[in-house]
């Protein structure tokens, strides 16, 4: 796919253009590092939709971006909705990015069958029966598997929880509608320093850089 500002408007237009991209590129390379460059490659076709894209995905999927939940669990509840829709895209990135934050094999198994649940522990087994239910929207028939979350978490950490999964549904679909290649290992590496560094004032000062560009 073809993201060059060749087509752009002439003139001005053509410069606005330039700009809010070489901006939204700054952003995404601050917040998620030099990886992602298939999915990036995809969202410029909607820039105005990726400069919002951006702090919404890292204020859910990471953890110093404003949320309370560690690293470790959200990544447990993104592997689970991303192994149970098959996206092998989003499978390989986050057991990149779970592996750094103490997701092993032993989770991933666990995660693709249900019997070794009893292996894990009480946190970790429930945390994916309900990733899997939110997946799968079932977790309305099971109010149960919520009720087991409280063990674990607050109410606020169980919405945020909630969210990781059902963000990734939709990141799942949009990564396999559209066939978005897997970078190489490498490359994908590379969003592990991002993760570890990015904070909450790291959106804010993304955000504050783009308030001022124009609509092209």
């Amino acid at each position: 796919m073809n993201h060059s500002l060749a087509a752009a408007p002439r003139g001005s237009e053509t410069e606005r253009s330039r700009r809010f991209i070489e901006k939204l590129l700054e952003g995404q390379r601050k917040i998620f590092g030099a990886g992602g460059t298939s999915s990036r490659s995809v969202m410029l076709s909607v820039p105005h939709i990726f400069r919002w894209w951006l702090p919404l995905v890292a204020a859910v999927q990471l953890e110093k971006c404003g949320g309370t939940l560690d690293a470790r669990t959200k990544e447990i509840a993104i592997l689970t909705t991303s192994i149970t829709n098959e996206c092998t895209y989003c499978i390989s990135h986050n057991k990149t990015l779970g592996s750094a934050t103490g997701v092993d094999e032993t989770i991933v198994n666990a995660i693709r069958n249900p019997t070794l649940h009893a292996s894990l522990s009480p946190r970790d087994a429930a945390i994916i029966e309900w990733s899997q239910l939110v997946t799968l929207n079932q977790a309305k028939y099971k109010p149960a598997v919520r009720e087991r979350l409280k063990e674990f978490f607050t109410e606020g950490q169980i919405v945020e929880l909630t969210l990781a999964s059902a963000m990734f549904c939709m990141i799942n679909r949009l990564h396999d509608a559209m066939a978005i290649e897997l970078e190489a290992p490498e490359v994908v590496a590379l969003l592990v320093d991002a993760a570890e560094t990015t904070t909450e004032q790291t959106l804010i000062d993304y955000m504050r850089s783009t308030l001022d560009l124009p609509r092209t």
